[in-house]
């Protein structure tokens, strides 16, 4: 009944772009957080590590940690766990961070 109206498939898509859009912003704005911590930004000491540094202290490949400072990874809790850990600061230090609109 709808298959020739293409208004209609657009509007049932549209919540699902938008959902997606939050999504990536969420994940780029965690992504952002993770890598001023890692440099030293976010964090008491002031101390900066490189990806390969952190992959060995968090047991989290460097390519996998790459990807989530860029937004293109939305890790575990068991990863953000082991990224913690890494950082040697809590797990509510890590996900605590403001979403950029």
């Amino acid at each position: 009944m709808y298959a020739n109206n293409p208004t209609i498939k657009f509007q049932i898509c549209l919540p699902f772009v938008a959902m997606a859009d939050k999504k990536d912003i969420f994940l780029v704005s965690f992504g952002k957080h993770l890598k001023e911590i890692r440099e030293g930004k976010k964090v008491r000491s002031g101390k900066s590590i490189s990806l390969r540094k952190l992959e060995q202290l968090s047991n989290v490949d460097f390519s996998q940690i790459h990807k989530i400072e860029i937004g293109q990874s939305a890790p575990s809790l068991t990863t953000l766990n082991s990224l913690a850990t890494g950082l040697d600061i809590t797990l509510a230090e890590l996900v605590t961070f403001n979403v950029e609109r």
